[in-house]
């Protein structure tokens, strides 16, 4: 709550500078600064704000879950904000040091992503796809635009102590993201092995559907149930498309093409890549 008053005292102090430097200008040109240019700053503004940030419990007893909050983004120190860009170097291009996420969840968010890059490094197209909704959820300072918590629990504050003292946390949330997004997304990715099996990388990613009966919407429910035990809570996505509200959304490439990760996929990973005479050469 403090954070919020701390939040509205700010756009109070805004607002009366603003007004402050309309009245010179008024002085001094006759005329006060338009109200739309205060609003679109307001907005601006508005438009960079935290849904959740931080650790406020630990579910079976290991997995941290962040706070709900209402509250504008803050930087990380250099050392936290270097191994983000790492992990997210689109995210950070774009907002720099301006962050829904601090430094512990920098932390396990890289970690938990080394699963899946490990599991996609064949495919740069595909991991680089694959990680920008994931990077954004945690850490843009956009985030309360597409990502709402509808639900919070009461956890341990500690990690493996039935002691610790119950925190709020977030149990269920929102994610909004365009169609267009997961569906370019998954077919980036529907085609990728991975090499320790044989078998298709989606026969892991999406869970209990398998690869032969995964779908954009099946792969990212499955990523985002708290019943996989990787996610600390619940998030179900949302699809929409751009101008349908606030959304997510995020140029996406495709599996033929290189990547700011890589060159293109190879044709095991992609059978865009295929020579256009590769079928008729295997037959023969």
């Amino acid at each position: 709550m403090a954070s919020v008053q701390s939040f509205w005292g700010f756009l109070v102090i805004l607002v009366s500078f603003v007004l402050i430097v309309s009245k010179k200008k008024y002085i001094a040109k006759k005329h006060f600064v338009p109200i739309n240019k205060i609003l679109h700053v307001l907005q601006q503004i508005q438009a960079q704000m935290c849904s959740m940030r931080g650790t406020c419990g630990y579910r079976y007893q290991y997995l941290p879950v962040p706070c709900p909050v209402h509250a504008p983004p803050a930087p990380v120190d250099p050392d936290h904000y270097s191994m983000l860009t790492q992990a997210c170097p689109e995210l950070t291009a774009v907002y720099g040091n301006s962050l829904c996420c601090d430094e512990t969840q920098i932390v396990d968010l890289v970690e938990s992503m080394k699963l899946p890059e490990g599991l996609l490094a064949s495919c740069p197209s595909c991991a680089y796809n694959f990680r920008q909704p994931f990077c954004h959820l945690v850490c843009s300072p956009k985030q309360a635009e597409f990502f709402n918590v509808t639900e919070t629990q009461m956890l341990p504050s500690e990690p493996w102590n039935d002691d610790a003292k119950l925190v709020e946390a977030v149990k269920v949330a929102d994610f909004y993201l365009t169609r267009t997004y997961a569906e370019d997304t998954y077919k980036s990715c529907e085609h990728v092995v991975f090499s320790s099996t044989g078998g298709p990388v989606l026969d892991l990613l999406c869970g209990p559907y398998g690869a032969g009966n995964c779908t954009y919407e099946r792969l990212y429910r499955y990523l985002g149930s708290s019943l996989n035990n990787y996610a600390p809570f619940d998030i179900r996505f949302n699809y929409k498309e751009v101008g349908e509200g606030n959304v997510f959304d995020f140029e996406t490439i495709k599996c033929n093409e290189p990547s700011p990760d890589g060159p293109a996929c190879n044709c095991q990973d992609c059978p865009a890549s295929c020579p256009s005479n590769w079928t008729n050469a295997v037959k023969d």
